[in-house]
């Protein structure tokens, strides 16, 4: 499970909480007086009261689900279900991915988009399942295969699919515990795939760490449909020879790569006060930025995995 760090919302959502039961206690002692002084307003308070006592109850209601709601992503949702937007029965986009933090020099690595974009963006990719998770998905959560992007071998199996909303929260949860798919202790391939077959790295071995989780809920205007985006950040640990590659790659006028600054990341390319206004630099890439305090607390402590990506020879 992910540990939830912010504290203060907790407090303040029980605070509210309450705050709100006080009032309710306070119209219904209020409403006793009335009737048992004789004092002319039993009337006027038995119709108005119920009103009160409705909207101060639904205040109580939402303040509890606050409560329970310990992460940014699933206010979100909540915000949506509360303005009718969406039910239990809405079926909600998830993509689960990790991206690898590749740093040198000032500068982050990025690879083009393999999905015709032509932005560049953090290395990674969608987690992968085998067959047995997605039966279990399919029968645990009545999980749907997402085809808002053509299947075709690289999306085979993609942890990319439609979630009713009613199971969502069991989902995510289950999503730490199920063991059919790519984990913590093996995200080679997506490096492998990306950067060591495609010839722009040499490494023989990676070495890693989980930096923590960013998780967001959202309509997605492209698909027109609500989606929950979850990413792990990884952030690849590189020895004198790994950097050192990295540095002679940064000479390179290789068009499927790009280096670029925190700044360039923020700005999605886009050079203020130049004719540059073109984002080339897909949005999801600040993830990488993200501090661990900004990112939802993971359950590793802190450990280093070092795994084989390519043959000696």
């Amino acid at each position: 499970m992910i540990i939830c760090k912010d504290t203060c919302k907790y407090i303040k959502e029980v605070t509210f909480a309450f705050w709100w039961c006080s009032i309710l206690a306070g119209i219904a002692y209020f409403s006793w007086w009335c009737a048992v002084t004789d004092s002319g307003l039993e009337a006027v308070v038995s119709l108005m009261s119920p009103l009160f006592a409705g909207y101060v109850y639904n205040k109580i209601i939402f303040s509890f689900q606050n409560i329970n709601d310990k992460e940014d992503w699933e206010r979100e949702r909540r915000k949506f279900q509360r303005g009718g937007f969406i039910n239990s029965d809405t079926s909600i986009r998830i993509t689960f991915a990790y991206l690898y933090s590749i740093y040198v020099d000032g500068k982050h690595l990025l690879v083009k988009n393999r999905h015709g974009t032509g932005k560049y963006q953090p290395p990674g990719g969608v987690y992968k399942a085998d067959r047995q998770e997605l039966q279990y998905l399919e029968d645990k959560f009545s999980i749907k295969q997402d085809d808002n992007i053509k299947p075709d071998k690289t999306t085979e199996h993609d942890y990319r699919m439609m979630v009713p909303n009613g199971n969502l929260i069991r989902f995510v949860e289950a999503f730490d515990q199920t063991k059919n798919r790519e984990n913590i202790c093996n995200l080679s391939r997506e490096f492998k795939e990306r950067l060591i077959d495609t010839g722009i790295l040499h490494f023989k071995e990676i070495q890693y760490r989980w930096r923590g989780r960013h998780m967001s809920f959202a309509l997605n205007p492209y698909y027109n449909c609500y989606e929950l985006q979850l990413a792990d950040i990884i952030d690849i640990q590189l020895d004198d020879f790994q950097k050192g590659e990295l540095r002679e790659l940064i000479k390179s006028k290789n068009k499927d790569i790009r280096f670029a600054s925190a700044k360039e990341i923020k700005s999605r390319g886009i050079r203020a006060g130049t004719k540059i206004q073109n984002e080339i630099i897909a949005s999801h890439s600040f993830k990488i930025l993200c501090s661990k305090k900004e990112l939802m607390t993971v359950p590793d402590n802190g450990e280093i995995y070092r795994v084989t990506i390519a043959d000696e020879n």
